[in-house]
């Protein structure tokens, strides 16, 4: 509500309060300690190779949750 209330002021305002607020998480997200320094995987074929990666190092079962 207090979103869609700054269209009264400056009709983009909401947009660019959502827009600013992704970009800013998505940057910080990439400074979290689970993925510094570490390449993001782009597939869902790459993600895969993850999860059998991590199966097959650790004796505990990782789960993808969908």
């Amino acid at each position: 509500m207090v979103v869609a209330l700054q269209a009264i002021f400056w009709k983009p305002l909401p947009s660019l309060v959502f827009g600013v607020f992704s970009t800013v998480s998505g940057l910080l997200y990439v400074f979290l300690p689970e993925t510094l320094g570490q390449v993001l995987p782009d597939t869902i074929e790459q993600v895969e190779e993850l999860k059998q990666q991590a199966d097959s190092k650790h004796r505990y079962h990782f789960e993808l949750y969908t």
